[in-house]
């Protein structure tokens, strides 16, 4: 069976029901993501920003992984919603603060959309928080849609602050 490449983002910005801090959450969801058919290949440093739109919400804590699989998207859709529950995920309302957000950015540079699922992800390529360590961990990824790599589409992104920590 062929791998498929993937393309995750991984953020926060409360504490999860346990107490634990956002990235802690963060770094458990990745643990946990190895528990499951999908390997970890790379991962990019930490960086925050302030939540869209903009909101009195606390900032986010954000990275991304690149991995494979042999399973479908549905599939690792299911999955990412799986540690997210796990983790104490909470959905009551669109934006609202998070304490673990796993979302599937791509998948094999496909182009999908139904009512589960819309890879790439939709919003990807609006959001520095993406692109930034997108274009550390895989400078040479073009979006499927726009046919470009994550540093040109940061050039339409201008007001969006970025804080990178090191890993």
């Amino acid at each position: 069976m062929k791998y498929k490449k993937l393309i995750i983002s991984i953020g926060a910005n409360i504490r999860n029901p346990s107490g634990f801090h956002p990235m802690d959450t963060c770094e458990k969801a990745i643990n946990e993501i190895n528990n499951y058919p999908i390997k970890v290949l790379k991962r990019s440093n930490w960086y925050i920003s302030d939540p869209i739109p903009r909101s009195k919400q606390p900032k986010y804590y954000n990275c991304l992984i690149n991995g494979i699989t042999e399973l479908n998207d549905i599939s690792v859709l299911k999955i990412l919603n799986r540690i997210e529950n796990k983790f104490g995920r909470i959905r009551l309302k669109k934006n609202m603060s998070r304490c673990i957000d796993l979302d599937l950015i791509d998948f094999s540079s496909r182009v999908k959309k139904c009512l589960k699922l819309s890879i790439p992800h939709p919003r990807a390529h609006l959001r520095k928080f993406v692109l930034i360590p997108l274009n550390e961990i895989n400078p040479f990824w073009i979006h499927p849609l726009y046919k470009k790599n994550p540093k040109a589409l940061l050039k339409k992104i201008n007001y969006q602050i970025i804080t990178i920590l090191k890993k």
